[in-house]
């Protein structure tokens, strides 16, 4: 099955609902993201921090 029509038929069992939720999860994470990046001068506990944000949403949404 060409990977294009598959993308299409995968958007349509997803509902608009669904979809916003998953856009909406993702900019908060991006805002915490930028928050933190702000104030953990340190890349080894900014890294612990992202991971942990990153972790915590994909077992809360089941990747989405």
């Amino acid at each position: 099955m060409d990977k294009t029509l598959n993308y299409w038929n995968t958007l349509d069992n997803v509902t608009t609902s669904e979809f916003e939720d998953s856009k909406t999860l993702k900019a908060i994470i991006f805002i915490m993201i930028q928050e933190h990046v702000n104030s953990i001068p340190n890349d080894q506990e900014l890294g612990k921090t992202i991971r942990k944000i990153i972790n915590n949403f994909n077992k809360e949404n089941n990747g989405l």
